[in-house]
């Protein structure tokens, strides 16, 4: 993941993937709703900063 840090909203958005369906933790719709905010906002910054 370190060398994929214009992929970093994809791979936090599967993260939250995993914890709204229970894939391989424990189901955590709060956890998978954070995950999927916190892509969104590192979409927005990484459109801002190109």
């Amino acid at each position: 993941m370190k060398n994929h840090e214009q992929s970093k909203s994809w791979f936090t958005s599967l993260i939250g993937f995993f914890y709204q369906f229970g894939i391989g933790c424990n189901l955590d719709r709060e956890k998978a709703k954070e995950s999927y905010e916190l892509a969104i906002k590192n979409e927005i910054e990484n459109k801002i900063s190109f």
